[in-house]
């Protein structure tokens, strides 16, 4: 969200100037087609802040839980088989957990390094338990 508020204000002045830039051309798109791309711009910026209240992801000490929108899963540490870390030059990146019968991808995750460590560090010792 702290992303969203540097770069939205860039993309409505983008699309105000391509809407005067329209407007000035007299063509055939009107006014009707403009209000349309301008709903699906607040319905675009509405699903990231959405996406970012509503999608949670707690950690315990055996388990982590992912609720987003009343969708509840629970994935236990002994079931990851792996965990990948997409680097990135921005202060955010995508982590990818893969389990034995599934694979999850959070995107937009803030020092993802650092609870890649925390993760595998819980894995590790149920691992060796067994």
């Amino acid at each position: 969200l702290d992303h969203m508020v540097k770069v939205v204000p860039l993309i409505v002045m983008g699309y105000a100037i391509q809407c005067y830039v329209i407007n000035q051309m007299n063509t055939p798109i009107g006014t009707l087609s403009l209000m349309f791309l301008g709903f699906c711009l607040v319905s675009l910026i509405m699903g990231f802040v959405i996406y970012d209240t509503k999608h949670q992801v707690e950690f315990f000490e055996d388990k982590f839980e992912i609720n987003f929108l009343g969708n509840k899963t629970v994935v236990f540490y002994s079931e990851i088989v792996s965990i990948e870390h997409a680097v990135s030059s921005s202060s955010f990146s995508r982590l990818t957990i893969v389990c034995r019968n599934q694979k999850f991808k959070f995107y937009f995750v803030d020092e993802a390094d650092k609870l890649k460590a925390f993760v595998e560090e819980k894995k590790t010792p149920l691992s060796k338990a067994a």
